[in-house]
């Protein structure tokens, strides 16, 4: 039997066009798991367009530079997202 999750992660592309091409698939969980908290982790200048789709819970801003490692950074955000215990991930960004 299939686990229902409920909080899904999604890691949005770095573009606003892109992040606007993936309401659907947002769509397509909620219809599926209509009680699934949805959030997405997104660069700060996408964040707005999340913000708008119903299907979204909580909008995490990243606070990463373009072009810049900030490894210790990331450590704290990927420490934050773990505590927050997500059943499933969809990462859409093909990028590092």
């Amino acid at each position: 039997m299939e686990k229902v999750p409920s909080r899904i992660l999604v890691v949005s592309p770095n573009w606003i066009g892109d992040a606007i091409m993936a309401q659907p698939l947002l769509q397509r969980l909620k219809q599926r798991w209509q009680d699934v908290e949805i959030d997405v982790l997104a660069p700060a200048w996408a964040a707005p367009v999340w913000q708008a789709m119903k299907e979204v819970h909580t909008v995490i801003p990243t606070p990463f530079k373009h072009g810049k490692l900030q490894l210790g950074e990331r450590w704290k955000m990927a420490k934050m997202l773990k505590q927050k215990g997500y059943d499933q991930a969809y990462v859409l960004p093909n990028t590092i």
